[in-house]
């Protein structure tokens, strides 16, 4: 949450703002009104670090859509524009018809996935939906059958089940918004059969001495290896994270937004990591005068990968995907019987599962059954 949302919520009983039309409502949290003259009356909710409008629809049903920024200050301009849209052009029409064309539908289903679910999962459906479109080209959703969907399945003949699997969950997950909203009377996709997923392997990490021999090199990798060592932090985390985020003082990192650079971190999550000893201690290496900006002094994303493998060639070091420094942040956790849901914190996965890859590092063996004696004979 920004410095501006922690001083709203600071605020103590009714508050005036200086924001005309925004008044707050008497609740605990209280979340501002946004009632502009000439505007509908929109309700702000902050939801998973992110602000979202709720408003009535003509039918009198509450509804909600997301406003995608995590500022209290932006969401209240984005949130007056928005209540005036509504009064003068109407409230979003995402009900598809039977007569709606394959294209419509698809807009209509993005825009209500725009409102619920997480950016990465709307851009995945996206991308999946259009491309089914076109690749068929179908003039009418109602025509759609299990066998064309089968049929549609076959262009994916030579890739991963995975690819094949996340394409079809992305097409009935719009299938089913169809029949949902009355467009449609059942799903097509529904009896397909999926392909069974490959087994995940345990994930690569890199080798102590490999980290060491970085870390004694001086060179502008040394704090981005040693954030991914001793924080797991990703490869785009590191290149948008600012000394801002990095509080010595507490041994706290924090992962966040920051959407003036357009960076969202994975599944939309902000998390907060704390600093080892031996991170501290590389980090305070680094001048007071030279903590400004970014933590990373090297550029974007795609030019980072670029020089990392450069660095690896100048020095005469054998190649390392530079997130199996990552792997190796959650594997020694594992290996230690952290507990995995502070694995799953610290590393920001969305799910469960996906730590659990992990769980092959975990040290013991069949003398583990002898913890349950009770020592009473």
């Amino acid at each position: 949450m920004d410095r501006c949302s922690q001083n709203v919520f600071a605020k103590s009983g009714t508050q005036s703002v200086t924001q005309p039309g925004v008044r707050w409502g008497k609740s605990k949290r209280k979340y501002p009104l946004v009632a502009p003259r000439g505007g509908v009356p929109l309700r702000l909710r902050l939801v998973r670090n992110t602000w979202h409008a709720d408003y009535e629809d003509r039918h009198g049903r509450r509804r909600q859509i997301s406003l995608k920024s995590e500022s209290l200050a932006t969401a209240l301009i984005l949130a007056k524009e928005l209540s005036i849209a509504f009064k003068k052009k109407g409230f979003p029409r995402r009900r598809i018809a039977a007569t709606d064309s394959p294209l419509i539908a698809c807009e209509k289903f993005i825009a209500w996935a725009h409102a619920h679910l997480r950016p990465r999962t709307v851009e995945g459906y996206e991308f999946q939906v259009r491309r089914w479109i076109e690749t068929t080209t179908p003039k009418d959703l109602a025509a759609v059958t299990r066998a064309d969907i089968e049929k549609y399945k076959e262009t994916f003949e030579g890739r991963s089940n995975a690819t094949i699997d996340r394409h079809m969950s992305g097409i009935s997950a719009f299938f089913a918004y169809c029949v949902r909203t009355g467009g449609l009377e059942s799903n097509p996709v529904h009896g397909v059969r999926r392909e069974a997923r490959r087994v995940r392997n345990a994930p690569k990490h890199a080798p102590r001495e490999l980290v060491s021999k970085i870390l004694a090199i001086e060179s502008e990798w040394r704090i981005p290896v040693a954030l991914a060592f001793y924080a797991g932090l990703r490869l785009s985390e590191f290149v948008h994270l600012g000394w801002s985020d990095v509080n010595l003082a507490e041994r706290r990192l924090t992962v966040q937004a920051h959407l003036e650079e357009g960076f969202m971190p994975k599944d939309h999550e902000r998390r907060l990591i704390p600093i080892s000893s031996e991170l501290a201690r590389i980090l305070e290496e680094i001048p007071d005068g030279e903590r400004q900006g970014h933590v990373w002094k090297g550029g974007a994303t795609w030019k980072a990968n670029h020089q990392w493998r450069r660095f690896l060639k100048q020095h005469g070091l054998p190649w390392v995907n530079f997130h199996a420094f990552r792997h190796s942040f959650g594997t020694y956790l594992a290996a230690a019987n952290v507990a995995l849901r502070k694995i799953q914190e610290w590393m920001g996965h969305g799910s469960i599962q996906t730590t659990m890859i992990y769980l092959s590092f975990v040290p013991g063996g069949e003398d583990e059954i002898e913890k349950l004696n009770l020592g009473g004979g």
